[in-house]
C-alpha cells in the first residue's frame, strides 16, 4: 500500500509536555510555531513539504527552495512561504551576514593598491570579538588573484612560538616540502640554498649550522634578507598579501620580523591583527605606507541588522554588548526571554557554554585544555570516550557554532570561548588533564608545546597538593625535565634566548639530581654563549662545572664551550679573572689529556692558546697551537680545517703573512664541500693575506669573488666584501669607484636601520670621505664619515677611520693617532711628523714575513716627513712597485 504525505516546517519556540509524551500523546506541543507548521501541512499538496520564512531564513543555504509569495493560513492570514525542492549535497554552515565595516574595507582597499610599488602594512586592531578576523577575511574574498599568506599566532606553549612563521612558509604543506616553495619563489638555483637554509632556521625547522658561525648582528641581517628575498619572489608573480592574525600573542622575534618585512619595500600588503594596546607596546607608528585601523563598535543599525541575523533584535540585547558584534550574536544565542542578560562577553560566552549537556560541556572543557585548535582524537583520549561518538559530538558542537571545523581539525569559534571553557576546569582536573596530555602523545608533540603542557601540570604552587599523592610523580618529573630540556635547546640553536632561557631554568627546577642540574646549567651556559652574553654565560659554565663535579665527571663540552666564550671578550661587561681563566684552562687541558680524544684534546689546545678571537690582536700560544696542527693531522676534513683556521689566524696575528698564506693553501687542498658562507670568509682571509703581502692581482681577484657571492647575502655581509672592493680600488687610485662605494654604502645603512654594520660599513665610508675630501668636496666627506658606525666599533677603530675620512677635508684628528697604515696617511697628511715616524717604525717591524704593503708605506711615510723638513722629492718607489698608486697619492696631500 502507498499514500502521499504533506509536510509543514517552521522554526521557533514551543511549550513541550513531557507528560502527555509518556502518557495520552495529545496536545504535546503549544505555540505559535506549532500553529504555523500546521497551517502550511494542510496548505502543502500530497508529496510537498512547505517551509514558513523562520525555518527558511536558517535554511537558505542548505537547499533549494521555490518562493511561493504570501500564503493565506487559516487563522493566521498571509505568511511568506516557500516549497522545498532538493536538499545540497555540499551545505556549508551558514554564516551570519557581515555588516557596517564599509569604511574600513575602503582604507583596506587603498592599502591594497598602495601595495602594488612598495610594502605596506595595515595593523588592524580592536578587543576581542569586535570582528577583526571576519573584516579581513571580507577583503580577501574580494580580492581576485591575490596570493595569501596567512599564519595564527597563540600564546606561548599552545604552539611553538615559530609555529606562525612555518604557517607563512609551508601552509598545509609538510616541511620536506620548503625546498619546492623556495624554488616556487627563486629563480636563481644558485640562491635557493642559502635563502631556503636561512627561512628553515628562522622558522624553526632545521638549525643551520652555517648561520650558527656568524655574529648575531651578521645572523639576523641574512634571516631578514633570506625572508625579503622570498617576498620579493612571490610578490614578482602577482599580488600577495601576508596576514599574521593576533600578533599580540606572537614572540619578539617573529613580530620584529614582520614589522622589518613590512619596511623592507618589496611590493606586498602585510596585515596584521592585535588587541588595541599592541601598537604601543611594540614600537609601531603609523605613517603613509602604514595604515592603523581601530574598530570601534557597530553602530546601532548595523549591530540590529546582525543581532536579527541571530535571533533577538531586542533593544537590552543591543545595548548591553555596546557594538562588540560577537557579545551581540553571543547573547541573541543565550539570552532566554525574560532572562537576565550577561553583564560581559565571557558572561554571555558562560550562557552559551550552560546550554549544552554535562557531556559535551565537558567536552569542550577538556579539548580546551589542548589549544584554540585540536584534532578530535586528542579530544577524545582526553575525554577517554571513544573517537566515533566525540566526532559526532563536534559535529553537533560545530552547527550549533560553538567550533569552527577546518580541514579534519576543530577551532573553538573564538578563542575567548576557549579560554572560558579552560577556565571552568578546577585546578587539579585541569593540571591531570595536561600531565595526561603531555604523557601519552609525547611521541607527536612539537618539543614546545609539550613543555608548556608538562609546566602547566607540574609547575606552580598548586602542583605539591594535587600530586601529593601520585606515586608515579617521580616520572613524570623526569619527563617534564626531558621536555624542557630538549625545548630550551632547540630554541638556543635558533638563537632564541628569550625563549630558551625561561625553558631551561624550568628544566632545572624539574631535575631530580646533580647531574641533571649540572645538564640543564650547561645547556643555559650555552644559550647564553650563542647570544654574546658573556657575563652570564661564564657564570652558568660555573655553576653547571659544580654541579658535574659532584658526581665525579665534567663532560669535556662544558670545558670547550667555557673556554669558547672567555674568548669573545666584547661579550663581556667584566671579564673573568686571570685567576678563573689559569684554573679552569688547567683543568679542561688535564681533562682533555684523560679523555683520550684526540678531537677533544685539538679543540681544548686551540680555545686556551688565544686571549680572544680579535685577529687585529696578540697572537696565541705556539705550542698548544703546534700540538693541535699535529693531532688534527688523522681528523675528519671539516675538524682539520677549523683547527687550521685557527693556526692561519695566528699566523696573521703575528704578521707570519707567508705561513698564513701556506696554511689557508693546504685548507684548500682538503676534501668536501665548504658552506658559502664559511667559504666567504676563507677567500676574505686570503684577500687580508694579499692586501698586507701587497699583491694586487690577488687581492683584485679574491674581491671579485667576494663581492659576487656576496650579491645574494643580507646588507651587513655585502659590507664585509664591498670593503675588499674598496681596498681594491684605493690601491689602484681609483677614486670615482671608491666614490660609489662609499655613496652606495651610505645609501645602504640609511635604508637598512635596524642593521648593525661593522668596521667593514666604517672603511667604506671612510674611504668614500676621503675620495670626497681630496678632491675638495669637505661637505659630502662630512656627510658619509657621519655615518661610520659608533656603536658596534671600539673606540680606537672608530677614531681611526674617522680621522682617515676627514683629514683631507681639512679636520684634525682627536686624540692619539693609531698606530695603522690609515693613523701613518692621516698623521702625514695633518703634517703630525714625530707620530707619523713613530707609526712608520712600528709598520716597518710588522713587515718582515711577507707583509710588503707595511714596508713599503713606512717607507713613504718616512720620504714625505723628510721632505716636509726640507729633504728630497719623494718617490714612494716600493708602493708604486707593488701598485699601490692611490697609497701613494694620498699621503702626496696635504691640509
Amino acid at each position: 500500500m502507498t499514500f502521499d504525505v504533506r509536510i509543514g516546517v517552521e522554526t521557533g519556540d514551543a511549550v513541550i509536555d513531557l507528560t502527555a509524551t509518556e502518557g495520552t500523546h495529545e496536545q504535546m506541543s503549544v505555540g505559535a510555531v506549532v500553529n504555523v507548521a500546521s497551517r502550511l501541512c494542510h496548505q502543502a499538496d500530497p508529496g510537498q513539504v512547505l517551509v514558513g520564512p523562520v525555518a527558511h531564513r536558517a535554511t537558505e543555504e542548505l537547499a533549494n527552495f521555490r518562493a511561493l509569495g504570501r500564503v493565506d493560513l487559516k487563522g493566521l492570514g498571509p505568511t511568506e512561504a516557500w516549497a522545498l525542492g532538493d536538499v545540497r549535497e555540499a551545505v556549508p554552515r551558514r554564516r551570519l551576514p557581515f555588516v557596517g565595516r564599509e569604511a574600513e574595507l575602503q582604507l583596506l582597499g587603498l592599502a591594497y593598491r598602495r601595495a602594488r610599488d612598495r610594502s605596506v602594512l595595515v595593523l588592524v586592531s580592536g578587543p576581542p570579538g569586535q570582528g577583526k578576523t571576519r573584516l579581513i577575511e571580507e577583503f580577501i574574498t574580494e580580492q581576485a588573484g591575490v596570493r595569501v599568506l596567512a599564519a595564527r599566532c597563540r600564546p606561548s606553549g599552545e604552539i611553538g612560538a615559530l609555529e606562525p612563521l612555518r604557517e607563512i612558509l609551508l601552509g598545509k604543506r609538510q616541511p620536506a616540502a620548503l625546498g619546492e616553495i623556495v624554488a616556487e619563489a627563486i629563480l636563481d638555483p644558485a640562491e635557493r640554498p642559502r635563502v631556503q637554509d636561512a627561512l628553515a632556521h628562522s622558522a624553526g625547522i632545521a638549525a643551520s649550522p652555517a648561520l650558527a658561525a656568524l655574529g648575531k648582528d651578521e645572523r639576523d641581517d641574512e634571516i631578514q634578507n633570506a625572508w625579503r628575498r622570498f617576498i620579493k619572489g612571490l610578490a614578482s608573480q602577482g599580488p600577495l598579501v601576508l596576514w599574521a592574525e593576533d600578533v599580540h600573542w606572537a614572540a619578539p622575534d617573529v613580530t620584529r620580523l614582520l614589522d622589518r618585512l613590512s619596511l623592507s619595500g618589496e611590493p606586498f600588503l602585510a596585515i596584521l591583527t592585535a588587541r588595541p594596546e599592541f601598537a604601543e607596546a611594540a614600537g609601531l607608528r603609523p605613517t603613509g605606507d602604514r595604515f592603523f585601523i581601530e574598530l570601534e563598535g557597530l553602530e546601532q543599525p548595523a549591530a540590529r541588522a546582525l543581532a536579527a541575523s541571530a535571533g533577538n533584535s531586542d533593544d537590552a540585547t543591543i545595548s548591553r554588548a555596546e557594538g562588540n558584534p560577537l557579545f551581540i550574536v553571543e547573547l541573541a544565542r543565550a539570552h532566554e526571554p525574560g532572562g537576565d542578560l550577561p553583564v560581559t562577553l565571557q558572561g554571555a560566552l558562560g550562557a552559551r557554554l550552560d546550554e549544552l549537556k554535562n557531556d559535551d560541556r565537558a567536552l569542550l572543557a577538556n579539548a580546551a585544555v589542548i589549544g584554540e585548535t585540536f584534532a578530535p582524537a586528542d579530544a577524545a583520549l582526553l575525554a577517554r570516550l571513544e573517537l566515533l561518538a566525540v566526532s559526532r559530538a563536534l559535529a553537533r558542537l560545530a552547527e550549533l557554532h560553538y567550533l569552527d571545523s577546518l580541514d579534519g581539525r576543530y577551532r573553538f569559534h573564538h578563542s575567548l570561548m576557549r579560554d572560558v571553557a579552560y577556565g571552568r576546569l578546577l585546578i587539579a582536573d585541569r593540571m591531570r588533564l595536561h600531565a595526561r596530555y603531555a604523557h601519552e602523545l609525547a611521541s607527536t608533540l612539537d618539543p614546545e608545546v609539550l613543555a608548556h603542557h608538562w609546566w602547566a601540570a607540574l609547575g606552580g604552587p598548586d602542583a605539591e597538593w594535587v600530586w601529593s599523592t601520585t606515586p608515579e610523580v617521580g616520572a613524570m618529573r623526569r619527563e617534564a625535565f626531558g621536555a624542557h630540556l630538549e625545548a630550551g635547546t632547540r630554541q638556543a640553536e635558533v638563537f632564541a634566548l628569550e625563549r630558551a632561557i625561561p625553558l631551561l631554568e624550568r628544566a632545572y627546577a624539574l631535575a631530580s639530581d646533580e647531574r641533571d642540574r649540572g645538564v640543564a646549567k650547561l645547556a643555559e651556559a650555552q644559550a647564553y654563549a650563542n647570544d654574546l652574553r658573556g657575563d652570564r654565560s661564564w657564570r652558568a659554565f660555573h655553576e653547571a662545572r659544580a654541579h658535574f663535579k659532584a658526581t665525579g665527571t665534567v663532560p669535556p663540552e662544558l670545558y670547550l664551550g667555557a673556554l669558547k666564550v672567555r674568548m669573545r671578550v666584547g661579550a663581556f661587561k667584566t671579564l673573568p679573572s686571570a685567576a678563573e681563566v689559569e684554573e679552569l684552562v688547567a683543568e679542561a687541558e688535564r681533562a682533555a689529556r684523560a679523555s683520550a680524544d684526540p678531537v677533544i684534546l685539538a679543540r681544548t689546545l686551540v680555545y686556551s692558546a688565544f686571549k680572544d678571537m680579535d685577529p687585529a690582536t696578540m697572537k696565541g700560544d705556539s705550542a698548544r697551537i703546534a700540538e693541535a696542527v699535529r693531532l688534527s693531522e688523522d681528523f675528519d676534513p671539516t675538524t682539520r680545517r677549523e683547527i687550521l683556521g685557527w693556526h692561519s689566524q695566528d699566523l696573521m696575528r703575528s704578521d707570519d703573512l707567508e705561513g698564513a698564506l701556506r696554511v689557508l693553501d693546504q685548507m684548500d687542498s682538503l676534501p668536501g664541500n665548504v658552506g658559502e658562507l664559511d667559504g666567504m670568509e676563507h677567500l676574505r682571509a686570503h684577500a687580508l693575506v694579499a692586501l698586507r703581502a701587497g699583491d694586487l692581482p690577488r687581492l683584485e681577484d679574491y674581491a671579485v669573488r667576494i663581492v659576487a657571492m656576496s650579491r645574494r647575502m643580507g646588507p651587513h655581509l655585502r659590507t664585509h666584501a664591498d670593503a675588499y672592493a674598496a681596498h681594491t680600488a684605493l690601491a689602484r687610485g681609483d677614486w670615482p669607484k671608491l666614490l660609489a662605494l662609499g655613496e652606495e654604502t651610505g645609501r645602504l645603512v640609511r635604508g637598512s636601520p635596524d642593521t648593525a654594520f661593522c668596521s667593514n660599513a666604517g672603511i667604506l665610508l671612510a674611504y668614500g670621505a676621503a675620495a670626497h675630501g681630496k678632491t675638495g668636496r669637505g661637505n659630502e666627506a662630512r656627510a658619509l664619515a657621519q655615518q661610520i658606525p659608533t656603536n658596534t666599533i671600539d673606540d680606537i677603530s672608530r677614531r681611526d677611520l674617522i680621522g682617515f675620512a676627514l683629514v683631507f677635508a681639512g679636520i684634525p684628528a682627536e686624540g692619539e693617532i693609531p698606530p695603522t697604515y690609515w693613523g701613518g696617511v692621516t698623521a702625514v697628511v695633518s703634517r703630525s711628523h714625530d707620530r707619523a715616524l713613530e707609526i712608520a717604525n712600528r709598520l716597518a717591524e710588522r713587515s718582515g714575513r711577507g707583509g710588503r704593503f707595511f714596508s713599503a708605506i713606512a717607507a713613504a711615510i718616512r720620504e714625505e716627513v723628510a721632505h716636509d723638513r726640507g729633504g728630497p722629492e719623494p718617490t714612494h718607489k716600493e708602493l708604486r712597485e707593488i701598485g699601490y698608486i692611490g697609497w701613494s697619492e694620498l699621503l702626496s696631500a696635504r691640509v
